[in-house]
């Protein structure tokens, strides 16, 4: 019986005091939105600075009342404490986080604060007080903060974080931003494969000049990037004349292996692909089909591609494929000796891709 009476006192007590603070919550609630009201006006008059005291000014009452009720809701907060110049507080990312989300609930403060702060921006007030951020890594940090809190998209934000990574250089400023803020997907222009397969002019350069003139040849092309390495597989064929035996038939080719490093000049549409590389060529001189001499020799070179593509919304892209180069050549027996062949291309290259979310890379800690 006594437990039983013990426990409907407790919970007396406890509507009792329910009900008290039920009464406080109202109360406090109906002043902060006067306090609201007055904020909003301040800043409708531009009169930023009184914000502050206006927050003081409500505090001293939450006090009065025995009752907390925060004055600004969620983001806001960040953005009056921009207003207010507290700058520490916003360079701090404990501080940010626990604010760092859109309020639920819009009223004439809220709306009269983004108005407020999209005309800072158009007229170029935003970034001068961005500048007074003495600190490089913080002001980055802020610029980005005060753009999620304007409700700059996601895309915007990451831009905006992959331009100013160099400025942060606070770990935990940077690391907070891109777990929170970046993202970024689309086709992977450092990690494809091509195929190619087009003309190729062949001018001859030191002894064999003198013997064979130059001459056209098709090529076929296989190449692999990784992270814009590039690695590819060649095969040519190519077709001289003789100068001094009319009789003489020559014809050429060989297999090679490039290797060189992607350039993106233009991401979508413009590779430069300088490389080095080796192989071996295949030389054939005839006379008549039973009379012919075969020689296999090894090949080194140099030259560069650049590949120019047409289309970029799709994981297939085609294009034109211009490449010059030189590589060491040897054309057999008789007066034909050594030499170099100096070669520009002209293909078709057809490139094929994948679609990914990208991982944001992080610089190298100095």
């Amino acid at each position: 019986m006594k437990r039983s009476l013990f426990f409907v006192l407790l919970l007396a007590v406890a509507v009792f005091a329910s009900g008290f603070d039920l009464d406080k919550d109202m109360a406090l609630s109906k002043a902060n939105q006067n306090f609201r009201a007055q904020a909003a006006e301040a800043l409708e008059k531009g009169q930023a600075e009184q914000l502050a005291q206006i927050e003081k000014d409500a505090a001293a009452f939450a006090d009065s009342v025995g009752y907390v009720k925060p004055l600004f809701r969620e983001n806001e907060v960040i953005l009056v404490r921009f207003l207010e110049k507290d700058y520490a507080f916003l360079a701090k990312v404990d501080s940010v986080k626990e604010y760092d989300y859109s309020p639920s609930v819009y009223d004439r403060f809220g709306d009269v604060l983004s108005v407020y702060f999209r005309k800072m921006k158009e007229s170029g007030e935003l970034e001068k007080e961005l500048e007074q951020v003495p600190n490089a890594s913080d002001r980055a940090f802020v610029r980005v903060v005060i753009a999620r809190c304007m409700n700059v998209s996601r895309q915007e934000l990451s831009a905006m974080i992959e331009k100013y990574t160099g400025d942060l250089t606070d770990e935990n400023q940077l690391r907070y931003l891109v777990q929170k803020y970046w993202y970024k997907e689309g086709f992977d222009m450092e990690t494809y494969a091509c195929v190619a397969s087009g003309v190729t002019y062949n001018m001859m350069l030191g002894d064999v000049s003198k013997s064979l003139d130059d001459g056209i040849g098709i090529n076929a092309d296989v190449d692999f990037t990784y992270k814009n390495f590039f690695f590819e597989l060649r095969i040519a064929i190519e077709m001289n004349e003789y100068k001094t035996d009319e009789d003489l038939n020559y014809v050429g080719g060989g297999f090679g292996i490039d290797i060189g490093r992607s350039i993106p000049i233009v991401a979508d549409h413009l590779h430069l692909r300088p490389y080095v590389g080796v192989g071996f060529g295949v030389s054939e001189l005839r006379w008549s089909d039973e009379d012919y001499v075969d020689n296999v020799y090894p090949s080194f070179g140099a030259g560069a591609i650049a590949d120019v593509f047409f289309n970029s919304t799709t994981s297939m892209r085609f294009g034109l494929r211009l490449r010059g180069g030189i590589r060491t050549f040897s054309a057999g027996p008789r007066d034909i000796s050594s030499g170099a062949n100096f070669y520009t291309e002209l293909a078709f290259v057809v490139l094929e891709t994948k679609y990914k979310e990208f991982k944001f890379e992080y610089p190298e800690k100095k």
